[in-house]
């Protein structure tokens, strides 16, 4: 909430300030490039999300046994720089990290660890993401624009197990480069009102298109709709629902849980619902 209302009160400066040019503080007509900032912010509902780590160990659902069935806080940032008309670059931030406390009613066993029943736990999930995106736009009017290209995104997973008094934990971190294939689009109304979308998905069962160093089966899939108003010349507003999910299925040579066979299976899908503004 203190980044929402330290971002936005930037935002309403900026608004105050280039009002009074009726233009964009960030850019001018004569500029070979255009830059804008991006911030949403609001609930996020976990559709499913289940892990094993090990075979013959337990696959975990979080919703149903994790604590994850009810809404959490979510936020996205974004730069995009526009530059020689049709190219784009869009530089994102998106923080996912979920934390939920529960009681298991029987034993589970995760990795090489067994929580015995009536175990207080501590859960978390944390998947936050740096991406980078370039696009090539093949439509590019005033009514219209669709482009297409590619993002590399840097996972920076960290999942925990732990009971709450100490006595047993799992931790599983990994940060690699995953390639992506992009999709984004736009169209406006004569009203001010306009849709748009933006899609990032990929699925690969090789290690030189997973980022990993050994065959896994992986896709992720973040794919948004939103319906938007330009307000003035230098701020939009808008309304989005975005799916955001993927998949990870097998051995690793390396395991990041030590004491591990190295299969893993993880399985994730969420639904987003958000509000926010854009500053060009």
């Amino acid at each position: 909430m203190k980044k929402f209302l330290l971002f936005s009160l930037v935002v309403i400066l900026i608004g105050v300030f280039s009002a009074g040019f009726a233009t964009s503080l960030f850019n001018s007509p004569n500029n070979w490039y255009q830059m804008s900032f991006q911030y949403e912010t609001g609930a996020l509902s976990v559709l499913f999300n289940d892990i094993q780590y090990g075979h013959n160990t337990t696959n975990f659902d979080y919703v149903s046994s994790g604590g994850e069935s009810i809404l959490f806080p979510v936020e996205r940032y974004s730069v995009d720089f526009t530059f020689l008309k049709n190219n784009e670059l869009i530089f994102l931030y998106q923080p996912l990290d979920i934390q939920t406390e529960g009681i298991i009613t029987q034993p589970i066993t995760i990795s090489y660890q067994t929580f015995p029943a009536s175990s207080v736990m501590l859960y978390k999930y944390g998947f936050s993401f740096w991406r980078i995106s370039y696009l090539y736009d093949l439509i590019n009017t005033s009514r219209a624009k669709l482009g297409i290209g590619l993002s590399l995104q840097l996972r920076n997973a960290s999942i925990i197990f732990q009971s709450l008094d100490g006595k047993y934990a799992v931790v599983s971190q990994n940060l690699g480069p995953v390639p992506i294939l992009k999709l984004k689009g736009q169209y406006n109304f004569d009203n001010g009102v306009y849709v748009a979308t933006d899609i990032d998905g990929f699925y690969a069962s090789s290690k030189w298109f997973n980022g990993a160093n050994f065959d896994f089966t992986g896709s992720i899939l973040d794919a948004s709709l939103s319906v938007g108003f330009r307000n003035t010349d230098y701020l939009d507003t808008f309304a989005n629902v975005r799916f955001l999910g993927g998949s990870a299925v097998g051995t690793s040579q390396y395991p990041t849980v030590p004491q591990t066979d190295g299969y893993t299976s993880n399985y994730l899908g969420t639904m987003t619902f958000t509000l926010g503004f854009n500053v060009h």
